[in-house]
């Protein structure tokens, strides 16, 4: 027990051996005899380091939680409808929109185009994959041979 070690000294768990604390930029000890760690650094040796940040903390043994809105690994991702650097930009797709991975913008699926002075985002169909015609930025079908009838099949 901790009153059978010396000033300067502790038990670890229910080990009847003595260890020495001093104090380290890594922990604290109260009364000599228990080891506190100190930020950032965790676990039982206080021998891990974790700094915590916009998208994690660090648990007392010194593994990360991802905050809200970010996931993975290292929390490296954001959760579903989320993009940008932080992590808060709000996008849902729909059947006829997609959002850009990194920035999180609203734009039209591949084939759907959005005719300008509407409210009807990517409402247009124009198949871009046709041979014989193309579409522009509104989705309006442009002829790639002029001679030749644009739904020609």
């Amino acid at each position: 027990d901790c009153s059978s070690c010396k000033e300067d000294y502790y038990t670890v768990g229910h080990s009847a051996k003595c260890v020495h604390c001093v104090e380290s930029d890594r922990y604290t000890c109260t009364n000599g005899k228990v080891k506190k760690c100190k930020e950032p650094w965790y676990g039982v040796e206080c021998d891990v380091h974790c700094e915590e940040s916009e998208r994690y903390t660090c648990h007392s043994n010194g593994t990360i939680r991802c905050k809200a809105k970010f996931k993975g690994e290292d929390c490296e991702s954001c959760i579903d409808d989320y993009y940008g650097e932080s992590c808060n930009v709000i996008c849902r797709a729909t059947e006829l929109t997609e959002c850009d991975p990194e920035t999180g913008a609203v734009k039209c699926r591949e084939n759907y185009f959005t005719l300008e002075g509407t409210n009807q985002t990517c409402a247009r169909f124009c198949n871009t994959s046709s041979p014989h015609y193309t579409c522009d930025s509104e989705g309006n079908t442009v002829c790639k041979v002029k001679s030749r009838d644009c739904n020609a099949v």
